[in-house]
């Protein structure tokens, strides 16, 4: 190139890059992308408690069982109940909430033992939750007062969906032929025969009015009664005989000529309790038909007029009921929704209560 001294010959955009040198090869593994176990592959689903349905919409099965482990103590507390005001619900789930305070936790086996051992007839609720009257037996029937305490004095109460394993057994066994729900039935924990069943929605009148007969009339196991009062007569022979022996051993050491069986009997002590009062016919104007929870755990029937005072009720109980009485201890007569009655000149008017009631013979200290 003419006047360019010094210049190099000119570089050729098409020159070669450099090439890098190659990486070294990796190393060959082996691995499993998916499992080859099909049930590993699976998704889990988590297990279904007995008492939480997927098809129940109104309740809250994890609330009720805390509420349940914790105790009607710390429900009150934290929401505590203004005195003469009903507590209201907040939501659907504490209108249908089930009355989880009543039931009875465990199989059914085990319902009926404790019925044996406690001679209590078990009352039984099988639900299904596509059935509104279900929903309608725990907003309405379960949480009536009146009910709540006959079934808490002489009934064991047991809850269950028909297609739990607990319901479904008891749905295989007691009812077999197109079962309808909810169901209610008496059981007697003995001879384990459905003595009575419901379907459909009850209110608390109609089953109080039935469930009061067979809590004034527990179950009992007839051959251990037998037992019993065998044993009884046994060692009431062997008091006798050895009364007798005792008699005649004293009459020879003290010369006197008398049989012992000619010794005259001694004078029954004194009364300590007044006599009985008059009560009235069942149904007879002003008259109230009262059973009686006595201090033993036994129901009495018995009627009484509404100016009965609670000494009354008390010298009926000492004299007719089988259950004695102490006259150095104080009682008091005590139903729902009333002031118990504490003094004997008070009348049985001030329970207001009418046709029949449930009420409680209570010791005071």
């Amino acid at each position: 190139m003419p006047g360019g001294g010094g210049v190099g010959p000119p570089t050729s955009p098409m020159a070669p890059l450099e090439e890098s040198p190659l990486r070294a090869p990796l190393p060959q593994f082996s691995d499993k992308l998916i499992d080859a176990d099909p049930a590993r592959r699976m998704p889990q689903r988590p297990a279904q408690s007995a008492a939480d349905h997927p098809l129940e919409a109104f309740r809250d099965f994890r609330r009720e069982g805390s509420s349940s482990s914790a105790g009607e103590g710390a429900s009150s507390a934290a929401n505590p109940e203004v005195f003469g005001l009903a507590k209201k619900p907040k939501n659907l789930a504490e209108i249908y909430r089930a009355p989880v305070e009543l039931c009875f936790m465990g199989t059914f086996d085990e319902l009926c033992e404790a019925g044996r051992s406690g001679q209590r007839w078990l009352l039984v609720n099988i639900q299904s939750p596509t059935e509104f009257a279900s929903q309608q037996l725990n907003a309405d029937t379960w949480q009536d007062e009146s009910l709540r305490e006959v079934i808490k004095s002489g009934f064991l109460f047991w809850q269950q969906y028909f297609d739990s394993q607990h319901g479904a057994t008891y749905v295989r066994y007691y009812l077999q032929n197109e079962p309808t729900f909810p169901h209610i039935g008496v059981i007697d924990p003995i001879t384990g025969q459905l003595v009575k069943s419901w379907t459909g929605f009850k209110d608390a009148e109609r089953l109080l009015d039935k469930l009061m007969d067979y809590a004034d009339a527990p179950p009992r196991d007839v051959m251990a009664v037998d037992g019993d009062m065998q044993q009884a007569h046994m060692a009431l022979g062997q008091d006798e005989e050895q009364a007798q022996l005792a008699d005649a051993i004293a009459s020879s050491l003290a010369g006197v000529d008398t049989p012992w069986t000619r010794l005259a009997p001694t004078a029954p002590p004194p009364p300590e309790w007044g006599p009985a009062p008059e009560l009235p016919p069942q149904g007879s104007p002003g008259s109230i038909q009262l059973r009686v929870r006595l201090p033993s755990g036994q129901n009495w029937l018995e009627n009484f007029s509404l100016e009965h005072s609670l000494g009354d009720v008390l010298r009926a109980v000492h004299h007719l009921s089988g259950h004695s009485l102490s006259t150095t201890k104080k009682y008091q007569l005590a139903t729902h929704g009333a002031a118990p009655l504490t003094q004997h000149s008070e009348k049985l008017r001030a329970l207001q209560v009418s046709g029949r009631a449930a009420v409680s013979l209570i010791e005071r200290d």
